[in-house]
């Protein structure tokens, strides 16, 4: 068995997407509407409140699969969080672009 003959292949093109803190003549989706999309901004809140629903998620999963004694932690973080998040709504942080 031969090895096949190598063949050149051009470099990717990595001239595409506009980098961060320059000007692009190729504006983005996000850049050319009224603001940023539902999705954008659902990435955008999931990405800073990661901490927050894996605190959440991971004792209520463990609540089902492993014992109930996990369910009290999965409450006492959702507490916690609803309380943060009531200070930061009083205190006029909303955090939201574009609402």
């Amino acid at each position: 068995m031969s090895m096949p003959e190598p063949q050149n292949t051009p470099a990717p093109d990595t001239t595409t997407g506009p980098l961060v803190g320059t000007a692009s003549p190729l504006p983005t989706r996000a850049a050319t509407a009224n603001g940023p999309t539902r999705t954008v901004r659902t990435a955008v809140w999931a990405g800073c409140h990661l901490g927050e629903l894996t605190g959440v998620s991971v004792p209520l999963v463990l609540t089902f699969t492993a014992s109930e004694w996990f369910a009290p932690l999965s409450g006492v973080v959702a507490l916690l969080w609803a309380l943060h998040t009531c200070r930061e709504f009083r205190a006029g942080r909303t955090g939201g672009e574009g609402r």
